[in-house]
């Protein structure tokens, strides 16, 4: 047999779960990130307004903690950015998990040793492709995948 997982990967409802999942909690991130720049925007600004006011002492003491919280702003970036990419990986392969499993089962179903995916093969029956009854089971089977984020 023969399959074509970019179809299964973006077309089940699970598949559009994930991507849906992905971009709320990517503009909760964003939203977030926002905050924190317009925050520090501001802080600057104030540092630069009150720097003729200030001694020496004072201004590099705001300056270090501008700077501190520049590096910890950034951090949380970074980390948002890994929490994005591990959640949309593990959906991924939890999709692809259930997806082997019914591939399995219609393969058996239909006698087929092995089934491929499209992209390793050159020139195939239409009949041996089972795509869409993958893509039909797993939308019976799995409504949503859940991602921890």
């Amino acid at each position: 047999g023969v399959i074509d997982m970019t179809r299964v990967m973006k077309e089940t409802d699970a598949a559009k779960g994930i991507f849906s999942a992905l971009e709320s909690k990517r503009s909760e991130y964003e939203k977030q990130i926002q905050k924190e720049g317009d925050t520090l925007a501001q802080l600057e600004k104030d540092i630069v307004a009150k720097k003729p006011k200030m001694s020496e002492e004072e201004f590099n003491k705001a300056r270090k903690d501008f700077e501190d919280k520049l590096v910890k702003a950034q951090k949380m970036v970074q980390e948002r950015k890994q929490t994005l990419d591990k959640g949309m990986a593990d959906g991924i392969n939890k999709l692809r998990a259930e997806a082997a499993k019914i591939t399995a089962d219609v393969a058996k179903e239909r006698g087929y040793a092995s089934v491929l995916t499209q992209e390793a093969v050159v020139l195939a029956e239409p009949s041996l492709d089972v795509t869409d009854e993958v893509v039909k089971r797993l939308n019976a089977k799995v409504k949503k995948i859940d991602i921890k984020w």
